[in-house]
């Protein structure tokens, strides 16, 4: 089963493998990111393949779109790229275990775990 949480929240037993999809790219999960350290945060690993290109994030946290356009734009990223392989590799674990996208988003709505999910 597949499921989505923040990473602030607490870990739980059904949480099976956490999976951590930060909304950057080109940093590595040692480094600081709003106050913490990542490598403190409960995860199993991180989906770096799942990172969203800068350029399209940018677009979106300086206003030039909206959710709903990041979010399509984000999707046709995915598909193009070796992301696409990473989610069916995902998918595939699974079936055995359960599998939970975190991210540090606190609204569900806005946050890259649910889309990937």
């Amino acid at each position: 089963m597949i499921r989505t949480r923040s990473v602030r929240e607490f870990p739980s037993r059904e949480d099976g493998l956490r999976v951590l999809i930060l909304g950057f790219e080109g940093v590595l999960g040692t480094e600081v990111f709003s106050n913490v350290i990542l490598s403190e945060l409960p995860f199993d690993e991180e989906a770096v393949p799942l990172r969203p290109s800068l350029r399209r994030l940018n677009l979106y946290s300086e206003g030039w779109i909206e959710w709903q356009s990041f979010e399509e734009l984000y999707r046709a990223e995915i598909c193009r790229s070796r992301a696409y392989s990473e989610i069916e590799r995902y998918a595939t674990l699974s079936r055995a275990k359960n599998v939970t996208f975190v991210d540090m988003c606190d609204d569900p709505r806005l946050s890259l775990r649910r889309i990937v999910a």
